[in-house]
């Protein structure tokens, strides 16, 4: 019972650390130093367990302290905030179980391996609790460098699973010290060891030539697009569309005059805060104090606007973004938000007709959102006379890298994010949001751009240094002169995707494999040990 409870401890501690590892109301940028230990609790828990139901109740505690110690802002969506915590803290709870499983299955590997080992597990499992239908990609133990500068540029080659991986291995190493301390654990240990350590100085190393580069890469650029990021504060639940207009428009008369010329004005997600069509087609009336049609024409330059648009005929709608010229005409195709909140925005399987009718049947709404499917990029030409290639990201897609990935192979120049965070009513989820949207920028070495609602409005360069940034809760507007960058080549992450994810998953499945399989995990460890003794000859 004593070891229980300490067990339990464990796992508690290491939800609390793996939670303060991204912005909290502790620590603004979060503490990246705990990436590097976060899980050892949690690991040693697992290695000491005694059964599957011990792990499963590990795997419980761990979930739902994480959740609710990282994410209870969510309380504050709406109704539905306690009821999306509490499937958030089984979801997790869940997964941590299936991923310490294949970690305690890692027991018959000598310490040196199993290191390893877990690694590649805690890897393979970040990667996979954030992709698909109920994608949750947000307190992954790669997003815990909110303070790196250095380390971090390594994501343009392996996405941000790298991170995990190095966090994993420096865990690993450490959880195994406390489970299997021996006075010779150096001389025992000495290559992962070794290997850590030099895989910190190059990724080090590899940053400081990166930003280097990207800085140089930055001075070459002469030409300039003149954006206007524009943040309001408002509680869109609890406004009109006009309401959301008028803060639009205050804040950027805020600005006024502007000195240099001015190419665009970006708003918020869904500041037209109902179909875009319909909006549309009473701004020469609405707002009253200044109808937003006379708005767009006094202001003679491109807007991009977020919007919803509803298709009658499917009795659907889509969280979009329009881009329009100097008098108010659509130019181009909008953008249609692909990844949708699970439950909250998206219901399984409801673009099948019966399916989506008993869902609007049972929820008593007549339209259901629907994703989009085309990736899309805006041209703006730019006063200088060139063009501005350029991807929108809505909401939280920015913390999807597929996402950005895609718009940078069809040839954006730059993200912009359009978001609206300010249901959370919580500066730690502005930060969250911002800290793991400027991993997009690093990762395709493209400016990123965002315009929110109540914050982070912010220009993130392409080695991910905040460059510009609106403070919290306020209503306000920012000038940024975006270099327009010449593209020759992309990087390896964006040509090759997630090639170290599924590298994680391949690994991950050997070593689990070899678990299973008595003849290949003796075979395994016969050449470990062979490796290893080869290695001491030679020190």
């Amino acid at each position: 019972m004593r070891k229980l409870l300490l067990h339990s401890l464990y796992a508690i501690t290491s939800g609390i650390m793996l939670s303060l590892v991204l912005p909290s109301d502790i620590a603004s940028r979060g503490i990246t130093l705990l990436a590097f230990i976060a899980i050892v609790p949690l690991l040693i828990a697992t290695y000491k367990s005694r059964g599957y139901r011990e792990l499963l109740w590990i795997s419980i505690l761990h979930g739902w302290t994480h959740a609710w110690m990282g994410r209870y802002w969510l309380a504050f969506f709406q109704n539905f905030g306690f009821t999306i915590l509490i499937a958030l803290s089984i979801g997790l709870s869940g997964v941590t179980f299936l991923a310490l499983m294949a970690i305690k299955k890692t027991a018959y590997l000598p310490a040196r391996s199993r290191v390893w080992a877990v690694a590649w597990i805690w890897t393979a499992f970040e990667y996979l609790r954030s992709v698909g239908f109920l994608a949750d990609p947000w307190a992954l133990l790669a997003y815990g460098f909110g303070q790196s500068r250095y380390i971090i540029q390594v994501i343009d080659i392996t996405g941000p699973m790298g991170l995990s991986f190095i966090t994993g291995l420096s865990n690993a190493l450490i959880a195994q010290w406390f489970t299997t301390p021996t006075r010779h654990y150096y001389k025992h240990m000495r290559l992962p060891i070794q290997m850590f350590f030099m895989i910190i100085f190059l990724s080090s190393s590899y940053g400081v030539f990166r930003l280097h580069q990207s800085k140089k890469n930055l001075e070459s650029s002469t030409e300039k697009a003149h954006i206007l990021l524009v943040q309001q504060n408002l509680d869109s639940w609890n406004v009109t569309w006009s309401e959301l207009v008028e803060e639009h428009i205050r804040a950027v008369q805020g600005v006024l005059p502007i000195n240099s010329p001015l190419d665009m004005i970006v708003s918020s997600e869904t500041t037209l805060l109902g179909d875009f069509h319909s909006i549309m087609s009473l701004s020469e009336m609405l707002p009253v104090s200044y109808p937003l049609a006379t708005f767009i024409r006094e202001m003679n330059t491109y807007h991009l606007f977020g919007a919803m648009s509803v298709n009658d005929d499917t009795y659907s709608y889509y969280n979009a973004a329009f881009l329009m010229n100097n008098v108010g005409d659509v130019t181009g195709s909008p953008y249609f938000k692909q990844q949708l909140v699970p439950f909250a925005e998206a219901l399984p399987f409801s673009q099948v007709p019966f399916i989506g009718n008993m869902y609007r049947d049972f929820l008593g709404i007549p339209f259901l959102q629907q994703s989009g499917r085309d990736q899309s990029l805006f041209t703006l030409p730019l006063q200088s006379g060139g063009v501005l290639q350029f991807g929108v990201p809505i909401c939280f897609e920015d913390a999807f890298p597929h996402i950005s990935r895609k718009f940078v192979r069809q040839g954006a120049q730059a993200l912009l994010n359009i978001t609206n965070d300010s249901w959370s009513q919580r500066l730690s989820s502005q930060m969250q949001h911002m800290m793991i949207a400027r991993y997009r920028a690093i990762e395709t070495r493209r400016p990123l751009l965002r315009a929110t609602n109540s914050g982070m409005t912010v220009y993130v360069n392409t080695w991910g240094d905040i460059a510009q940034m609106i403070p919290a809760f306020e209503n306000s507007a920012m000038m940024v002169d975006l270099p327009v960058m010449t593209i020759s080549m992309n990087t390896i992450y964006v040509l090759l995707g997630e090639w170290f994810s599924y590298t994680a998953i391949l690994i991950s499945l050997i070593y689990l494999i070899g678990a299973y399989n008595q003849s290949l995990s003796s075979v395994l460890s016969r050449v470990g040990k062979k490796f290893f003794r080869r290695e001491r000859r030679a020190g």
